[in-house]
């Protein structure tokens, strides 16, 4: 089995752990997402630059939502250790200003969300880049939720070496205040 199809089915089982985790959750007594929040998150990322490679993610996010109706935007920040690859063609860290938009579903949020990128390669150096990503977040009580997420990163030309667009899909525990 290629690198890619593990890499493929672990972010499917990342998506799927999340839907499960926010239908058997239930609904939440949290009637806001209004308000800031700080987590961690895992996960696994793929990215390719003379080959493919993957590589295990983790890192922490902080943030703060408003809530108008049923609609939701914030704003946030995260940053992320990666490790895994092969002969250092991987990325070491994954880093994100974000701006997100979504719906609450009665406890739910799903959202689309998108910023600048930065990232720290092993054999580029450091570049901005831009992302892209839908994710889900479920509340499991007034200042607990859960999310998943699926972005992906595009770096059009990495310090002059050419297009590299790592795929990374994540889990988050939060704490809303």
């Amino acid at each position: 089995m290629d690198i890619a199809t593990v890499t493929t089915k672990r972010i499917v089982a990342l998506a799927a752990a999340v839907v499960v985790i926010s239908v058997v959750a239930g609904q939440t007594k949290a009637d806001t997402w209004d308000g800031a929040y700080f987590g961690v998150q895992i996960g696994a990322g793929q990215t390719e630059f003379k080959e493919e490679s993957a590589a295990g993610v983790a890192g922490v996010q902080v943030g703060r939502d408003w809530q108008v109706g049923e609609w939701v935007m914030g704003v946030g920040i995260d940053s992320s250790a990666l490790n895994g690859g092969s002969a250092g063609t991987d990325f070491k860290s994954l880093s994100r200003l974000k701006l997100r938009g979504g719906y609450d579903f009665g406890g739910t949020l799903l959202y689309a969300t998108t910023g600048a990128s930065y990232g720290d390669h092993n054999l580029l150096g450091r570049d901005w880049g831009h992302f892209v990503g839908v994710g889900v977040e479920h509340k499991l009580s007034d200042n607990w939720s859960i999310s998943g997420e699926i972005a992906q990163y595009n770096f059009s030309n990495f310090n002059g070496a050419g297009k590299v667009d790592p795929t990374v899909a994540a889990v988050s525990l939060n704490f809303r205040f």
